[in-house]
């Protein structure tokens, strides 16, 4: 029955755990950082600027990925 929980649990998820940490940990801080400079501008300069500087900056990120010739992403690797 090893086998089939181990089968279950990676059809769940197809990351491997220590990957998932270190996910949670970088999305943390990132989430941080992108908030800590998003209250630093809003209150440092005015807030319609600092709002539009901010979705100037999604969408040229955006763009940037969308017009990527490549796709960067490696696929799910197949474990047996």
């Amino acid at each position: 029955m090893p086998r089939t929980r181990s089968r279950t649990r990676q059809a769940v998820s197809k990351v491997p755990e220590i990957i998932t940490v270190y996910f949670w940990i970088v999305k943390a801080l990132s989430t941080a950082m992108g908030e800590s400079t998003s209250d630093y501008l809003v209150h440092k300069v005015h807030p319609v600027p600092a709002v539009l500087l901010g979705f100037v900056g999604y969408l040229a990120v955006g763009r940037r990925d969308v017009m990527r010739r490549r796709l960067t992403a490696e696929p799910a690797a197949e474990h047996v």
